[in-house]
C-alpha cells in the first residue's frame, strides 16, 4: 500500500514538473520583439521550482 501511494506521488510530482516546463516553454520569447509574458526573474523562479522537484522525485525514487 506505502509503495503504491509513493508511486501516485511520484507521477503527481512528475506532472506538476512537466507543467511547469510547458508553461516556461509558453512564455519564452521566440523572437526578440515578442512580448514579455513572464518577467525574467519569474521564469527564474518557476525554473527553480522545476529543478526543487526534480530533485524531490529523485530523492523518492532512490528510496523505493
Amino acid at each position: 500500500m506505502l509503495g503504491e501511494t509513493k508511486q501516485q506521488a511520484i507521477s503527481k510530482l512528475i506532472g506538476a514538473r512537466d507543467e511547469l516546463e510547458d508553461a516556461l516553454n509558453l512564455t519564452a520569447a521566440r523572437a526578440r520583439y515578442d512580448p514579455v509574458v513572464l518577467p525574467q526573474a519569474m521564469r527564474e523562479e518557476l525554473s527553480a521550482m522545476r529543478e526543487g522537484l526534480d530533485r524531490i522525485i529523485l530523492s523518492l525514487k532512490q528510496t523505493q
